[in-house]
């Protein structure tokens, strides 16, 4: 995994998980006792004999798990053995009332996307013994709950004392420990040791993991490498022995290389001189396993009793391939700081998925931790992982934001450059579209009836007029970017995207309409009548109305817009149909019916207040002034 990938990965939104707790003790008469505490507070219990003998715990658990080697395939018999011991574990524990809790859980779990951890609180030592990663649900679309998407099995011990993760600063330090004293069955561990190098050196030169090794392990250089370095995961490749009357043990070598057995109490002694290991990883045949009079007395569960966050250990022999493939994929999540269950849930998969192999079931996990966090994001990564979820989950409200804002004024110095047709096109009517390639945002005005003209003042008789039929208008004056996409020549003095072009004759006018209308064949784009213009402004009212100062970029000493010359469109107030810049900016062409002659309506930059309004028209020369262009109209379709 290069550095990219991990960052990336190390910053993707955390993904709930929802933890089913599951007690089981021993009962009166030599029956279990297993209970569930749902959310609501209500328990749900049963009570069962045990599912397996000592012997075949012992004898056939033993075949299942601890004698297929080099990732070769096992055998049918193996694998429906694992199957079998699995299922009567489940079918003995998730029945009844427990059965409906767990549905229940893993049913809501799924519908709410979220992971589901079972945690084993296992109280009795002997239950320390049977084959719970091998759990096996009778549903046949989920199995083996180990290796499960989604699901997490963990052998979680209750304490009070609280376990805080740790914030690390990459990388992240493991020691790999290889212990080979003479005497005792070979072990290939300097082998194991390199393959762990090689399966890790993609992490260590993207800079995320560092491994040390110390081979020849004696009491002394490994409390002297605790003492001289920072290390915060340790990696044990080697043996351990139990015995009844002495627990677990761990064997070292002493100076003449000789074995050297170390109690799980006094090696969680030795341990603690590095205070800042968290997790330790036993690769050795029977560190996981329990015995009848303590609770503890395997080296992994008397680890955890003494402080430790989490252990893993091996509850049988497991071959080199599969042990380099658990650490290559274990590591490797665990670089992105996943949980620690999450972590091992993964390589589970990898061994699983990729020897058929029953190996997968030896890893046991063993932690204190609620969560399973056991290494924690810097302050630094904290914050940048919140930044980029923030941005992910709003990006799209933010981006339309500030569009927004940027159309409304609050960067004035850019809003020249923005066209906010970009952001209205996507809202025409179906009547009114736009032309693939173009973006001009319109408004439907339907027909009705209005009057023309003020109600003193006005040299124009007033009349009635009546608008027969409907049209699409542009909510924005024609911007100097849709003239040159479509006429390919730069206009205006001012120059700027988003304002709206000038000094735009008449015949130019035309002319654009001409190329547009060529674009398709079935539309008719034109200039707006004079009728249609001030029915538009007035937005259908009869009233004569007259245009405040904040919706008008005209000439006005006292009220400075803070504009010299043309504004960038769609800056001022919109009127009631939502249409912009009707008062002032540029005047804008329109023809008149009546006299077969056209004109210009709403008054310009460069005109005074008084003459922004719905009745102020301008019979100047047809020819090109720079305060004069445009609105389109053109003809909906679908409508008569």
């Amino acid at each position: 995994m290069t550095r990219p990938e991990i960052w990336k990965s190390r910053l993707r939104p955390k993904r709930e998980v929802e933890n089913f707790d599951l007690r089981i003790w021993k009962g009166p008469e030599d029956r279990y006792v297993a209970n569930v505490h749902d959310r609501g507070g209500s328990v749900a219990e049963v009570r069962f004999s045990s599912p397996f003998t000592e012997a075949e715990i012992r004898e056939s658990l033993a075949a299942a798990i601890g004698q297929i080697r080099d990732m070769k395939p096992a055998p049918p018999e193996v694998r429906n053995l694992a199957k079998e011991f699995g299922l009567r574990l489940f079918e003995k524990v998730f029945t009844g009332e427990i059965q409906w809790a767990w549905m229940k859980r893993l049913d809501g779990a799924q519908k709410e996307g979220e992971e589901l951890r079972l945690r084993l609180m296992l109280k009795e030592p002997e239950i320390w013994n049977w084959p719970w990663e091998f759990l096996h649900d009778d549903n046949p679309s989920r199995g083996f709950l180990a290796v499960l998407p989604g699901m997490q099995v963990v052998r979680y011990i209750e304490t009070s004392l609280p376990v805080r993760p740790l914030r690390v600063r990459p990388p992240l330090r493991i020691l790999a420990v290889a212990s080979s004293p003479s005497g005792i069955a070979a072990v290939s561990v300097k082998e194991e040791l390199e393959e762990l190098a090689k399966a890790l050196e993609p992490l260590r030169q993207a800079g995320w993991v560092e491994i040390e090794r110390l081979e020849e392990v004696t009491r002394e250089t490994l409390l002297r490498k605790l003492r001289e370095e920072t290390f915060h995961v340790l990696h044990f490749v080697g043996h351990s022995t139990f015995s009844t009357d002495l627990g677990g043990e761990v064997i070292l070598e002493n100076e003449s290389g000789s074995p050297d057995p170390i109690s799980s109490q006094d090696l969680s002694l030795l341990l603690k001189v590095q205070p800042r290991l968290r997790l330790i990883v036993l690769n050795a045949c029977e560190g996981a396993r329990g015995d009848h009079s303590d609770d503890f007395a395997g080296v992994a569960q008397n680890l955890v009793r003494n402080g430790f966050s989490a252990v893993i250990a091996m509850r049988s022999v497991v071959s080199d391939g599969a042990a380099v493939t658990f650490a290559r994929h274990f590591y490797e999540a665990l670089s992105r700081r996943e949980p620690l269950d999450r972590a091992i849930s993964e390589a589970r998969q990898a061994m699983y998925f990729k020897g058929s192999t029953m190996e997968w079931g030896s890893p046991v996990l063993t932690m204190r931790c609620p969560d399973g966090v056991l290494f924690d994001l810097t302050l630094v990564e904290i914050g940048i992982a919140r930044l980029r979820r923030f941005f992910s989950k709003w990006r799209r409200t933010l981006l339309v934001l500030l569009v927004l804002a940027l159309s409304f004024g609050a960067f004035r110095s850019t809003r020249r450059w923005i066209d906010p047709n970009f952001l209205w096109t996507p809202f025409n009517p179906p009547e009114c579209p736009s032309l693939p390639g173009l973006r001009i945002a319109f408004v439907l005005v339907e027909p009705g009836r209005f009057t023309v003209g003020n109600v003193e003042g006005d040299t124009r008789r007033r009349r009635e007029a009546k608008i027969e039929h409907p049209y699409c208008i542009a909510r924005f004056e024609t911007t100097q970017r849709l003239w040159r996409k479509v006429m390919k020549e730069k206009r205006s003095r001012r120059k700027g995207a988003g304002l709206p072009v000038a000094s735009v004759s008449v015949e130019d006018a035309q002319a654009f309409f001409f190329v547009l209308n060529r674009r398709d064949s079935k539309a008719r784009f034109r200039l707006p009548s004079n009728d249609e213009w001030e029915y538009a402004v007035r937005a259908g009212g009869r009233a004569y109305s007259e245009a405040p100062p904040d919706s008008a970029n005209c000439e006005d000493k006292e009220n400075n817009d803070g504009f010299e010359g043309t504004a960038p469109v769609g800056l001022f107030q919109r009127n009631a149909w939502g249409l912009y810049d009707m008062f002032g900016n540029v005047a804008e062409w329109v023809s008149d019916e009546s006299t077969y002659s056209y004109l210009r309506r709403g008054g310009s930059y460069n005109n005074a207040l008084e003459n922004c309004d719905s009745t102020f028209e301008s019979k100047a020369k047809v020819d090109r002034a720079p305060d004069t262009g445009f609105r389109i109209v053109r003809d909906p379709i679908g409508m008569n």
